[in-house]
Parts: C-alpha cells; structure tokens; sequence
C-alpha cells in the first residue's frame, strides 16, 4: 500500500532540490505532494532570494528550476572561437591619384 502523505510531506523537508525533483516523477500522486509551496519555498528563499519575491501565482519549485538553469548558464564555459585568425588573410587595396594600377599588399 503507498505511504501516508503525511510521512511522505515529512520526510521530503529533510531532502535536497535534486532529490525532490527525482521523487516528484514516481508517480502522479508524489508530484503533487512534492510540488507544493511549502516545499519549496524556503529552499526558493535560501538559494535565490531574488525569485522567490515574484509574483506568487508563479510556483516555487518553477521559480527554483529558473533559477537553477540560470545559474548553470552563467557558470558554462564560453565555447571558443571557432574560426582562428591564423586562417584569415587581409589585403589591402592602396591607390594614388593618377596612379595607372592598384598596389595590393596581402598579409
């Protein structure tokens, strides 16, 4: 027989983010009791204070998610470039008044 949803509620406060994300996909009843803002909010709050002062129709752990993605996104490595400049030649294109021809320099 499934858990009281009670222990289930109790046991997920002492659960990290990760964790919890994990146990909301067991099943459908597990995601609604580990979405709720209850949950989610003090640990909104505590990484991410920032968001956890948006609008309240936005819930917690969506607000967590942004955030979390956010922060991922800001500790990437840029990629690097992907043409070299030992690749590219530049020439250019010198003219004198009254001159007959172009004088080209490539480097």
């Amino acid at each position: 027989s499934p858990p009281p949803w009670e222990v289930v509620n109790l046991v997920a406060h002492y659960m990290d983010p990760i964790t919890l994300a994990s146990a909301s996909c067991v099943c459908k009843s597990w995601s609604i009791c580990i979405s709720s803002d209850h949950l989610w909010h003090p640990i909104c709050s505590a990484d991410f204070p920032s968001l956890s002062t948006l609008h309240p129709s936005i819930p917690y752990r969506k607000l967590y998610s942004l955030g979390r993605a956010a922060a991922n996104r800001l500790r990437r490595k840029p990629p690097g470039p992907r043409l070299s400049l030992r690749n590219l030649s530049f020439s250019f294109d010198v003219r004198r008044d009254g001159a007959r021809g172009p004088v080209v320099f490539a480097l």
